[in-house]
């Protein structure tokens, strides 16, 4: 399936795209009934209109508080658009930015963060990876969409743990990641004056980064079998109503 067509073209965002189309062990994962995105509040009134004729019916934002106040989702009021608010930021965000602003990041330096960054995201955030899913399939009878403020990190992390659970190779998994590539909006956090070879790597959606997630998965649980079950505590029934949903 080409990219292009995974591509849901808004003009107020450049990273939405449905998770179907992607090649699983089973079959292929199914279109129109789960969606990755970047933030959502930049949509046009058309924008809205579109967004409404995909039935989706559940939004998960993962952004803080911070977050959603700086830029908050605009969407049409609908009362049967439930929106889930479950909030985390991978911990080792705010000392890169503060680093990044005060010049001591340089481009080496940067790219280890990001590194130690993707490991952290593979453990320290089961709990909150958990508690998505779990609300995916509680509203699965309609469309859903996960997003955080770019789409590349937690939102990254979260595809692709939905893609292990639907024994997706790793290759695909790492496809869908750098996807992303190019599609972040400039984001409010940096300097003026920072060095914009930094912000590139920062942002960048680099294969290494969640290659090196995965790799911490299998390095912490011995497989991404185990760490699914006992990193996550992902059960087979979860699994079982995730590939109905979405494999076809």
């Amino acid at each position: 399936m080409t990219t292009l067509i995974r591509y849901i073209e808004f003009q107020g965002s450049r990273n939405f795209r449905d998770m179907g189309g992607i090649a699983a062990a089973t079959g292929i994962t199914r279109h129109g009934v789960l969606y990755r995105s970047d933030r959502l509040s930049n949509f046009t009134p058309l924008d809205q209109r579109a967004f409404s004729d995909l039935g989706i019916a559940t939004v998960i934002d993962m952004r803080l508080a911070e977050e959603r106040r700086k830029a908050p989702n605009c969407l049409q009021s609908d009362p049967r658009l439930k929106q889930i608010t479950h909030e985390f930021l991978p911990r080792h965000t705010a000392r890169m930015i503060a680093g990044i602003n005060s010049g001591t990041l340089n481009p080496n330096t940067a790219f280890d963060a990001m590194l130690a960054q993707y490991r952290a995201l593979a453990t320290d955030h089961t709990a909150d990876y958990l508690a998505i899913i779990k609300n995916i399939l509680a509203h699965s009878s309609s469309p859903s969409v996960f997003h955080c403020t770019s789409g590349k990190d937690r939102t990254g992390m979260v595809a692709a743990i939905i893609l292990l659970m639907l024994d997706v190779p790793e290759a695909e998994i790492i496809r869908d990641y750098v996807m992303t590539e190019g599609r972040i909006e400039k984001v409010d956090l940096f300097a003026d004056t920072v060095d914009p070879q930094v912000v590139d790597i920062i942002m960048a959606a680099d294969p290494a980064y969640i290659e090196t997630a995965i790799a911490e998965m299998i390095a912490a649980y011995g497989s991404t079998e185990a760490y699914l079950q006992e990193g996550i505590g992902i059960t087979a029934e979860m699994r079982d109503s995730l590939r109905s949903l979405l494999i076809e």
